[in-house]
């Protein structure tokens, strides 16, 4: 005889109240034991004469517990068990073998199915009892426990959360910071190069547009002593001794070349003066073309007196290997601070660091798909290689207090990534060199910054 039924008793206060206990045995006198000694400790029971009653039995409802029989038609208490640990849905469910066999080989193979315990026929009353209370404690437990590792990977999870909130509103606050710096600097700049151009132009104009009037002057008076010298005669012995003194002939073949080098000079100072004020772009705004490779040429124009030959190092040779690439569209004055900043590390890089023949180099090229690149390469001293993932990090510089402030790197940095929709990378081997790279668009889309 074959049955299925379910007995529930009402809830009562015990440790373990309310558990379900699953008893699988095709032994009814058996069956009756076990069912009226859990009814009396308050267990929900179902009951099941097969094994394969029993699955169907757990598909409808889990139970808390199994107790299993090993002996049964059509499908033995190991299959049983087997079937279980092998559903996602059931491993959990604690089985506990009650059977006559008592070899150690049955004993084994029951544990190697997945059973937690083993108890043998004839069973004594308070031993079943108590295993299966331990059980259903260890259960609980081990439920109790998945729970508070689940809720401490929950606290875990926000707490990450937290804190890479904070460190992004920390990083923000940092860009926001080297942003109004960087304002403050470039407003700054613009203010100088605004008093340098309003009171250098004026003047050197002044003596620049005078120069030619000057030597224009000088070559009248001089047509007008040739012909002094040609219809005086005999000369005035005073006028033979003061040409003989100021040595007169001297005087107006150095007199040339003493217009010539006022000019050059006048003329090399107001190229400073623009160059400054194409630096800083005065008065503009908004992205325009600009030709870069003139942006770092005045660059270096203004960078001049760094690189030329200083007490205790050579001067730093320019190689300059340009493309003739187009013009790009960009800030013109954030590209020329990022050359600015590039070279002058590249210069800095040579302070205090012996190189017999210092070389920078700035190449320029054009790459497929319309962009556009910028090598700038020095044999300086390189950067070691356990701060190279940080120096475009904001504030974080290797100089000493007061010769820099960290925020060069990260601006640039900005300036070409966000800025420009670009890129920019740094390649350096210590004692060998440095070399940073800046790929941009040439005609940058405003939906791509």
């Amino acid at each position: 005889m074959t049955f299925i039924k379910s007995i529930s008793q009402s809830k009562l206060t015990e440790s373990i109240p309310q558990s379900t206990i699953l008893l699988v045995d095709d032994n009814l006198d058996h069956l009756c034991i076990l069912t009226r000694l859990l009814k009396e400790k308050n267990y929900n029971l179902q009951v099941a004469t097969q094994g394969d009653l029993a699955l169907k039995c757990i598909e409808i409802h889990q139970p808390d517990l199994i107790l299993l029989d090993v002996m049964m038609p059509e499908m033995d208490g190991y299959e049983v068990c087997r079937r279980l640990k092998s559903d996602s849905k059931t491993k959990e469910i604690p089985v506990i073998f009650i059977s006559a066999l008592d070899k150690p080989s049955d004993t084994i193979k029951a544990f190697e199915c997945g059973a937690v315990d083993y108890i043998y026929k004839p069973f004594a009353v308070m031993e079943v009892l108590a295993r299966v209370e331990t059980q259903l404690k260890l259960k609980q437990y081990n439920q109790e426990l998945k729970k508070e590792i689940e809720s401490r990977k929950i606290a875990e999870f926000k707490a990450q959360e937290k804190a890479q909130e904070l460190e992004e509103n920390l990083k923000q606050l940092k860009q926001a910071k080297s942003q109004l710096l960087q304002a403050e600097k470039m407003s700054g700049l613009g203010q100088f190069v605004a008093g340098v151009a309003h009171e250098i132009n004026n003047p050197i104009s002044f003596i620049y547009g005078n120069l030619s009037y000057a030597r224009q002057y000088f070559q009248d008076v001089m047509t007008l002593l040739d012909l002094y010298r040609q219809y005086k005669d005999p000369p005035i012995s005073q006028i033979q001794q003061l040409e003989a003194e100021i040595d007169l002939d001297f005087l107006i073949d150095d007199w040339e070349k003493l217009i010539d080098s006022m000019e050059i000079g006048a003329a090399r100072i107001r190229d400073i003066v623009l160059s400054l004020r194409n630096f800083s772009r005065l008065g503009e705004s908004g992205m325009k073309l600009a030709d870069i490779e003139q942006g770092i040429d005045e660059t270096l124009l203004i960078l001049k007196h760094r690189y030329q030959g200083v007490s205790g190092r050579p001067e730093i040779k320019i190689i300059q290997n340009y493309s003739k690439i187009p013009k790009v569209k960009c800030y013109g004055n954030q590209l020329n601070q990022v050359f600015m900043n590039l070279i002058s590390n590249a210069i800095d890089s040579f302070e205090g660091y012996p190189v017999k023949n210092p070389v920078i180099t700035i190449e320029t090229e054009i790459l497929p798909e319309n962009w556009v690149t910028l090598r700038i390469i020095d044999n300086g001293c390189g950067i070691p290689e356990d701060i190279q993932d940080k120096i475009f990090d904001p504030f974080f510089t290797t100089k000493p207090i007061g010769k820099g402030t960290g925020l060069g790197l990260s601006i640039s940095h900005q300036i070409i990534t966000e800025n420009h929709a670009g890129r920019i990378h740094c390649a350096s081997y210590p004692s060998q060199g440095t070399k940073f790279v800046i790929e941009i668009p040439i005609n940058i889309k405003q939906e791509e910054r």
